[in-house]
């Protein structure tokens, strides 16, 4: 026979005084992502460019809150680095040299209407004003050091979001359960475009533009990091004259 047996036993409460416990990061907030960059040049995050006003998840246009840089134009998201053209900037991603990532952008410029990129596939960057590493040998004004971010490659996640600029639909998650690898899609369209569509024409020009953007990214033990990148947009503006 099987029997259970209980046992009730009393505990009393100490009190222990012990010493502090400081936790300290070991990388300053400004220090950038490059070692090569050691003067002119700060990292900022994703989440600056979402807090910082008029900046409307655009990196150029934060940019504009830094010393010696200043707004080319308003129509768009030029900048100018200590007086320099602004089509001297060097836009580079996951180390790469990039063409002009904005949308309605003139040809030859470094800047444009919206800004392609979506918040949601970011992460932190470098900006730098001079003093340029000798990897950016096609800088002449400033250099934008963008980097995505990994998508999880543990379990599928989802985000949707509609803002001023756009609807905003995302997706991430493992490539496959047997390897690390992962995967990232974004996609962009119009929030203008749609009005129109609906019959609420707000503005006689409208903007239409969609984009989307992958990114697959496996680590291999020999070969290091695979990254491969896919890059689709479409912009028209459209003119309606009564």
């Amino acid at each position: 026979m099987v029997k259970n047996w209980y046992y009730k036993y009393n505990y009393k409460r100490r009190f222990h005084q012990v010493k502090e416990v400081h936790i300290k990061g070991g990388r300053k907030k400004n220090t950038p992502l490059n070692e090569l960059s050691l003067v002119s040049a700060r990292v900022f995050s994703v989440e600056e460019t979402q807090k910082y006003a008029a900046a409307v998840n655009d990196p150029a246009r934060m940019a504009t809150s830094y010393p010696g840089v200043m707004a080319g134009d308003d129509g768009n998201n030029q900048i100018v680095i200590r007086g320099n053209s602004p089509s001297g900037l060097l836009w580079r991603m996951e180390g790469m040299d990039i063409p002009n990532p904005n949308h309605f952008a003139v040809a030859g410029s470094s800047g444009g209407g919206i800004s392609i990129l979506s918040a949601q596939l970011m992460s932190n960057a470098d900006f730098v004003t001079g003093a340029f590493a000798a990897e950016y040998g096609n800088a002449l004004s400033g250099v934008f050091d963008l980097r995505l971010r990994k998508g999880n490659n543990h379990r599928r996640e989802y985000t949707a979001q509609l803002g001023l600029l756009g609807l905003n639909l995302a997706a991430e998650g493992p490539f496959s359960k047997k390897s690390e690898a992962s995967y990232l899609v974004n996609y962009r369209y119009s929030t203008l475009s749609m009005l129109n569509q609906l019959g609420l024409n707000l503005t006689p020009i409208r903007h239409q533009f969609s984009g989307s953007l992958l990114s697959y990214r496996r680590t291999h033990p020999q070969m290091g990091n695979l990254v491969c990148l896919w890059v689709w947009r479409i912009e028209r503006p459209v003119f309606q004259c009564q």
